[in-house]
């Protein structure tokens, strides 16, 4: 696996033990720079774990899929990119007003991008949106995984081919008996 593959992915860290992410993330060491936080670990411990993460030399995608009024999601994206966030996702149900408020709590060098399935839609969405847009598919799996309960899912490879900027891996890698050796395996397969 090459360094420039490792940052782009994503791990998902769908635990609520501090320990356990302590453990994955010296485990998985400089193999990944990126790790995401979503409701699970965010609601047992809070904005800790950013700063966790962050303490630990690793990039935070918060993945809390803010929604509400345009001004409690603006103030909420400017929080959570104070709080040394790199990523995180609005929800697009949310609509015109709130986006573009939740885009204005961010600095102008800021990029917007996406969180979606399934992998067809990466030319289209390429497309419409150029170049600048990240694309960032979730639902990563190796040919031999089993779905859990993921309804749409593509390897590393697929979804990288179809120009996916970076990927969100999860479960294959987190509830692995050696998270680093399945990380690597699912990323050559």
């Amino acid at each position: 696996m090459t360094v420039g593959l490792a940052q782009k992915v994503i791990v998902a860290l769908d635990t609520c033990s501090v320990e356990r992410v302590k453990a994955l993330v010296e485990e998985l060491g400089e193999e990944v720079g990126t790790y995401k936080v979503g409701a699970e670990l965010f609601t047992a411990h809070g904005p800790g774990t950013i700063g966790l993460l962050k303490g630990m030399g690793k990039r935070v995608f918060l993945d809390l899929k803010y929604h509400d009024i345009p001004n409690t999601v603006a103030r909420a994206v400017a929080a959570a990119a104070g709080a040394g966030v790199d990523m995180l996702t609005v929800h697009i149900a949310g609509g015109t007003a709130m986006l573009r408020a939740a885009r204005r709590a961010l600095d102008e060098a800021s990029r917007c991008g996406c969180v979606y399935r399934p992998p067809s839609l990466i030319g289209v969405i390429r497309e419409a949106c150029g170049p600048e847009f990240i694309i960032v598919p979730p639902g990563i799996r190796s040919p031999n995984d089993r779905y859990h309960d993921q309804r749409r899912v593509y390897t590393a490879r697929e979804a990288f081919e179809a120009g996916a900027d970076y990927i969100v891996v999860g479960r294959p890698v987190t509830r692995a008996e050696r998270p680093r050796d399945a990380l690597r395996a699912l990323l050559s397969g």
